[in-house]
C-alpha cells in the first residue's frame, strides 16, 4: 500500500507536468517514422533509385526535436567510438 502522502504529492507533481510540459509537447512538430525499411517494402525505380515505400504496419509518430537529439547523440557517440576522444570516453589512450 502506497502512503497517502506521498501519492498526493506524486499526483501533484504529475498534473502540473501534464499542464505544462504534456501541453508544450502536443504542439511541437512531428514525423512519422517507417521503422521497418527493408528490401520487400521499399520501392525502386527503373533507375535503381527509391521512389516509395509499402507497408506502414510498423509506422509511429514521432517528435521531430527527439529525432534531432537522437541522432546528434548517435553521431557524437560513433565519433567517440572512432577516435577514442570525446566526453564518453574517460580512458587514456
Amino acid at each position: 500500500m502506497v502512503d497517502k502522502k506521498v501519492r498526493h504529492q506524486v499526483e501533484r507533481v504529475l498534473s502540473r507536468f501534464g499542464k505544462s510540459v504534456g501541453l508544450t509537447l502536443a504542439s511541437l512538430p512531428r514525423q512519422v517514422i517507417h521503422n521497418d525499411a527493408n528490401p520487400e517494402n521499399v520501392l525502386v525505380n527503373t533507375k535503381g533509385v527509391v521512389s516509395g515505400f509499402i507497408d506502414f504496419g510498423d509506422a509511429f509518430e514521432f517528435l521531430i526535436f527527439l529525432t534531432d537529439l537522437a541522432r546528434d547523440t548517435f553521431s557524437r557517440y560513433l565519433t567517440e567510438m572512432i577516435t577514442g576522444v570525446g566526453g564518453g570516453n574517460r580512458e587514456a589512450k
